[in-house]
């Protein structure tokens, strides 16, 4: 593994209040990035020495991480391996959410809450230029800037001046 991203369910694992899958390891961890050690003899579609990221169920913060091979992806152009281990978990929120359970289609717009968060800041492949819009707020006092999610348009939740 090349690093690690840091999210709630990591905190609240540390904390001992984690509702881990059974067999999941007590090493803490998500999302992580890093470089294909070794596959499995019936995977297909990325080899040793690819640089990916990669969801678990826990163990991320280990030298090493096993996954299955549909909980792994490229690390996304642009991105070393260190900004990438922060992709995952957001990633597979905003997919789920938006895309998949939001059923979000060309012409909708999205309203992102916590525009300075995760979804706010992710930008969905899927969604670029594909007609979709997106608009995002966070509270008074934050700062603020467009956020890259499917070309998302910040406004401050209180003032409601456009930044």
């Amino acid at each position: 593994m090349a690093a690690a991203g840091l999210n709630r369910t990591d905190v609240i694992q540390r904390g001992g209040r984690a509702n881990l899958p059974e067999g999941a390891s007590d090493i803490l961890g998500l999302e992580v990035s890093g470089t294909i050690a070794q596959l499995g003899s019936d995977v297909s579609g990325i080899s040793v020495g690819d640089e990916v990221v990669a969801l678990t169920d826990s163990g991320g913060y280990a030298e090493y991480v096993a996954v299955p091979a549909g909980q792994v992806a490229p690390v996304p152009p642009g991105l070393d391996l260190l900004d990438a281990a922060g992709i995952p978990e957001v990633a597979a929120t905003v997919v789920l959410n938006v895309m998949l359970n939001g059923r979000y289609q060309e012409g909708e717009t999205v309203l992102v809450h916590g525009g300075t968060g995760g979804m706010g800041g992710f930008r969905d492949p899927a969604g670029q230029g594909a007609g979709r819009h997106g608009l995002c707020h966070s509270g008074q006092g934050r700062e603020m800037r467009p956020s890259p999610f499917v070309g998302c348009r910040c406004r401050d939740q209180l003032s409601r001046r456009r930044v």
